[in-house]
Parts: C-alpha cells; structure tokens; sequence
C-alpha cells in the first residue's frame, strides 16, 4: 500500500509539475529591452536617463495576432544613490489583453570603489480581461 501511494504521489507530481506553453510570454519576449521586467535594480545601472519603447508584432496579416508594446524609463535622483523608473506593456493576443504597469526603485549600495550592489522594488498592478463577444 504504502508504494502505491507513492507511485500515485509522483505520477500527480510529474503530471502537474510540466506546464507546456503555446505562445512565448511577453516577459521573454522583451527581456533584452525592458529588464525592469525581471529584476527593478536595473533601473539604476545606467548612467543616465533613459527611455526605450518596443513594439511586436507576431503572424502580420491574420487578425487577433499577438501584438506587445511596452514602454521603460528610469530617471537617477540627485542623490545619486536612488533611482526611479516605470514600466508599461500591453500584451494582446486574439481575445485576450494583459495591461501590466509598474513603478520601480533602486538604490545603490556602493561596497568599495570598484563595486556597487543595486537594491530593487517593484510595485504595480496589471488588469486582464477578455472579450468573449469576439468568438
């Protein structure tokens, strides 16, 4: 009895535990522009202001395709050590649409002259809806 149990046990383990996805996420898809995505403490490591803005387009020339546009700006305080930022993107795909905004801040901790630790949070919300009317 007791090694059914655990058959049972790992056979729901590996049936839950995979997840298989269609589409690629918008996180991936815009890791390499947008890193506030991941990680908020990005936001201080350049050297200045910053804005980037992406724009994707998957299967051009079908309707409901999937289409992400995101938008990323940081702004370094005055201090010097504090860094502000804001991340928008909008993720559609046939009836479906994520809107996810949020609000980051760093600070930069130096450790000596050659290296710094940067400290991140994130804040935001994101509204997810779909339009059922459109089937």
């Amino acid at each position: 009895m007791k090694n059914y149990f655990i058959k049972l046990i790992l056979f729901n383990a590996f049936l839950f535990l995979n997840t298989a996805y269609a589409q690629q996420d918008a996180h991936i898809a815009l890791y390499k522009y947008h890193m506030q995505i991941f990680n908020p403490a990005y936001t201080g490591t350049q050297q200045g202001a910053f804005v980037n803005s992406s724009y994707r387009s998957q299967w051009s020339g079908i309707a409901g395709s999937p289409r992400i546009q995101a938008i990323s700006l940081g702004i370094p305080s005055t201090e010097k050590r504090l860094n502000y930022g804001a991340l928008f993107y909008n993720d559609r795909t046939f009836i479906e649409q994520l809107s996810r905004f949020y609000v980051n801040f760093s600070y930069r901790l130096p450790l000596n002259p050659k290296m710094d630790l940067y400290l991140g949070l994130s804040a935001g919300g994101q509204n997810f809806s779909i339009n059922l009317n459109s089937l």
